[in-house]
């Protein structure tokens, strides 16, 4: 403030503006630069890939070739391989039926691509983006990512079943996921409202990752790589269909990784706090396992993961460059009963047991006013256990698809548990169970042949705060064989979490009045099937989300509470164009166009980029034995919290490049990737736990992957 005041420190504030706005001119140009020379390759990449080829009859995979279904009818769609999704309607269907907003991210995308993590994949998928602040990977959807939130507002499954966790609502995507990313299938991405058939955290989408089946592995697969920061992950997994009818599937995987050696964050940079080096504190381990027992119509399924992360950035004032690991542990087992009754009736039911726990070390300064240096040592250990049953009966019938759906859900075993070491202290002592149920009905109506409406609506009751009706409706349109018209309306809900509605600590309080948050969404989407197999599709929506869950102090007390206060909304636009050439080619391109404010005060809300671009493109260099994955991410700026030193993240562009070959050895699977290609320097909005306005993202780093199949 001095400078400012003086003379010297106005011509300075003026030198530094400047310097800094030629150097923000100098990075957009650079970047303009860049993306034109990426359009041109993409551009001659597919003018290559439209080339006539000539084709053997051992032709498979990427060097396949694909009927051009384009020109098909819709009947004639039918009787070929075509994107289907479960989640959108709990059943299978074409993309183009569902009612919603479907992206299917493929095993095969996983592998063209590199990805390492559920983060990378859905990073890679049009309207969401993952702020990672070196513990954990937060997930945004059409312009909502509250730094800090834990991801509540996303659902998470795998085949079909929940791991958000009803502690903190988290939606762990990092290398926190339950599953290795070669275990995957598919990824399904469903946007808008999904609380008509799966209650809670169906707030914004779902994503529903299915997992490969053991009669698809056919044998043992044996996977090994190595990454920059020290990182090595390993992978045996064992699947098979057996004579007597049993499909089995088994696999354990570790992953270790040293992180950066000194990891430089400016919000530190006193001589008391080693210059702002956290030096060895950035490490990564976890092992899984998932193993799945198929016979008949019954399914036994069962993950579990335990990973331990150091935190490097001193969460909550604690001392930096100091021990903070992070324990997390998550495992479910589930039995799953589908079975077809006669011609029309579909019954399922699975009962499940789940498990989460969550072990931090927190070293804060203890010093007294005056007196030597002191420290005390938090320890949290925070764990939960739950078991429920799920069941549906479906029935088709004229002109009608119902479907009737029950949960129960109960939760014996809530615990919140924080103590000062020493002085030994209590800090959290909770204790407690919760209950919750929810029924839901939904009729997919063939008003036409080529017009149908789906409306469903599900009610809930909980023992915390009471019960939630929830309604949705699309009506979807094809008045031509490629052209799919979608209006869609939905209702949807985030119930309070334990952590928010408990309200322990020796500081806050719980508010017994404290209610569900919901949205409304209005969504039109327009999709259409081009010649030379293009596929072209835009979505315009506008979400409206009430009573926000936020923390306040009540001043009779000084205590914090949380408490329903906030309203947002969100107006966008989306944009995807899909191509597949007959020489296996696969190129994607998408633009999101977004804005998200506070209703009241019409200010941006924070983490919240206006504009996404992706584009994805493959490309078979040698038939099914070699190809090249290239991929590109750009994202607008968006604010950090408010009050912060660093107002916002600037914007940025990521090149990832992935090199591979399949059976150039029998059985014999390489990778190498690049990320970060161009090593920009690029960050993400912080939360308000962590001290410095925005977390600093990994610069260009590798990875080099060798599976083997026999």
């Amino acid at each position: 403030m001095a400078l400012r005041s003086s003379g010297r420190g106005s011509d300075y504030s003026l030198h530094s503006a400047q310097v800094c706005s030629k150097k923000v001119l100098k990075k957009r140009r650079k970047a303009l630069c860049t993306f034109r020379v990426w359009l041109w390759v993409v551009i001659l990449i597919i003018s290559w890939g439209s080339l006539p080829i000539s084709y053997s009859a051992n032709d498979s995979a990427l060097g396949s070739a694909e009927p051009d279904f384009t020109s098909l009818s819709l009947e004639e769609l039918g009787s070929i391989k075509v994107p289907t999704v479960y989640g959108a309607s709990k059943h299978d269907q074409r993309i183009t039926d569902a009612p919603s907003s479907v992206t299917i991210v493929t095993s095969e995308e996983v592998k063209t691509f590199g990805y390492r993590t559920l983060a990378d994949i859905l990073r890679g998928v049009r309207g969401l983006y993952v702020s990672y602040d070196r513990t954990y990977g937060y997930i945004g959807v059409r312009g909502f990512n509250r730094p800090g939130d834990f991801g509540g507002r996303t659902l998470i499954l795998v085949d079909g079943h929940r791991l958000n966790e009803p502690l903190f609502d988290s939606a762990f995507n990092v290398t926190d996921f339950i599953l290795d990313v070669d275990l995957i299938e598919r990824v399904e991405v469903i946007r808008g409202p999904g609380s008509t058939l799966y209650g809670d955290n169906a707030f914004f989408g779902v994503i529903n990752v299915i997992t490969r089946h053991g009669k698809d592995v056919a044998g043992a697969e044996i996977s090994g790589s190595v990454a920059s920061f020290d990182t090595y992950q390993s992978r045996v997994t064992y699947g098979n269909r057996l004579t007597n009818g049993v499909e089995v599937l088994f696999s354990g995987s570790y992953f270790d990784s040293q992180g950066h050696e000194r990891l430089y964050e400016p919000a530190f940079d006193t001589p008391d706090q080693n210059n702002g080096i956290a030096e060895g504190r950035d490490g990564d381990t976890f092992y899984s396992g998932f193993a799945s027992i198929k016979y008949h119509q019954f399914t036994l399924e069962g993950a579990y993961i335990a990973r331990d992360k150091s935190a490097p950035l001193a969460a909550y004032e604690t001392l930096f460059n100091t021990p903070q690991p992070t324990i997390d542990k998550r495992g479910f087992a589930r039995l799953n009963f589908n079975d077809t009754l006669g011609e029309d009736w579909v019954v399922s039911a699975s009962a499940y047991y789940d498990y989460y726990g969550s072990d931090v070390d927190y070293l804060s300064d203890a010093t007294a006013p005056g007196g030597p240096f002191a420290t005390v040592l938090n320890k949290e250990r925070d764990h939960a256990q739950w078991t429920g049953f799920e069941g549906q009966v479906s029935k088709a019938f004229d002109q009608h698809r119902l479907t009737l759906g029950t949960e129960l859900r109960y939760d014996f075993d809530l615990t919140l548990h924080s103590v000062n070491v020493s002085p030994y202290e209590v800090l959290t002592d909770f204790h407690g169970s919760a209950e919750r149920g929810g029924l839901f009905l939904q009729d997919e109506y063939s008003i036409l042949t080529n017009l149908v409406l789906t409306a469903g609506l599900r009610f809930d009751d909980y023992s915390s705060f009471g019960n939630t009706l929830n309604p949705r409706a699309g009506l979807v349109y094809n008045p031509f064989s490629k052209t799919t018209f979608k209006l869609l309306y939905g209702q949807a809900y985030r119930a309070p979490n334990l952590f928010e509605y408990s309200g322990v600590g020796i500081d806050s309080k719980s508010n017994p009045g404290l209610g569900p948050e919901h949205i409304r969404t209005y969504e039109m989407v327009y999709e259409q099937y081009l010649p030379a197999n293009l596929r072209f599709s835009a979505s315009g929506f506008f979400n409206q989300t009430d009573n926000l869950i936020a923390q306040a102090v009540d001043p009779d007390d000084g205590l914090l509470y949380y408490r329903n206060v906030e309203n947002a909304q969100t107006k966008g636009v989306e944009m995807e164009a899909e191509y597949r050439s007959k020489a296996g080619l696969f190129a994607r391109a998408s633009y999101t166009l977004q804005r998200t404010e506070d209703v009241s005060t019409h200010e941006e809300l924070s983490n919240s980029p206006r504009q996404l671009v992706k584009a994805n493109v493959g490309v078979p260099l040698w038939g099914e034995k070699l190809g090249a994955g290239l991929e590109l991410q750009y994202s607008s700026r968006a604010l950090a919290l408010p009050g912060r030193p660093i107002g916002s993240a600037d914007p940025y562009w990521v090149f990832n490049a992935t090199l591979y070959s399949r059976e150039i050895v029998k059985g014999l699977e390489l990778s190498a990737s690049v990320y970060n290609l161009l090593d920009e320097k690029y960050t993400n909005p912080a939360g308000d736990e962590l001290t410095p306005s925005v977390i600093r993202q990994d610069g260009r780093n590798f990875r080099l992957k060798l599976t083997y199949k026999y």
